[in-house]
């Protein structure tokens, strides 16, 4: 019902943005679909989640490259509060080249972040490897400057922390307290 919806309202609309919006629409649904029916084990699952996580990192060692090679730097990025908001939004847009929003590059690279955190949980990766992967990833979420990302981010590792690290979890209780009390 909802694929029908979708290509009789791209026909009312004749854009190439409708286009790309279906073509996206049709890859995300197959996507889906190839996924399900080949994951059928926990080996299978864990496969499609490793190509995940390599996915995320070459997506963000693009972004970083793109970022770099549009001429910006670190110091831009510790400077982001003396930019215009015309200079913010530019240098927002220019490195998302796989997504048209940032934000939802941001959204793929938190999801992302938090399956290579699940990964290294389960997997017995080299500590090269993982600080590698997690630098990347969020290296790259960072350049997205979508702050609801990095909100989302520090609650879900609050929450992380507080379900499966047990010595932190007083810790958490206290970090919880004291928000309570300040606000």
């Amino acid at each position: 019902f909802v694929s029908f919806s979708f290509l009789i309202n791209a026909m009312r609309y004749n854009s190439v943005n409708n286009l790309i919006d279906f073509i996206r629409f049709i890859l995300a649904v197959a996507t889906g679909v190839a996924i399900s029916t080949t994951v059928k084990t926990k080996e299978n699952l864990i496969r499609v989640l490793i190509v995940w996580t390599i996915s995320a990192s070459l997506s963000s060692i693009i972004s970083i490259a793109i970022f770099f090679l549009n001429g910006y730097g670190l110091s831009t990025i510790l400077n982001l509060n003396n930019l215009s908001v015309v200079d913010f939004y530019e240098i927002k847009f220019s490195n998302s080249i796989f997504f048209e929003d940032p934000n939802n590059l941001a959204t793929y690279l938190v999801i992302s972040i938090f399956i290579t955190i699940g990964l290294i949980s389960t997997k017995n990766l080299s500590d090269k490897y993982k600080y590698l992967v997690l630098t990347i990833q969020s290296f790259g979420l960072l350049l997205t400057l979508s702050r609801s990302a990095y909100i989302a981010v520090g609650g879900a590792l609050l929450i992380y922390m507080f379900l499966y690290l047990k010595s932190y979890k007083w810790t958490f209780l206290k970090f919880i307290l004291v928000i309570i009390i300040i606000f």
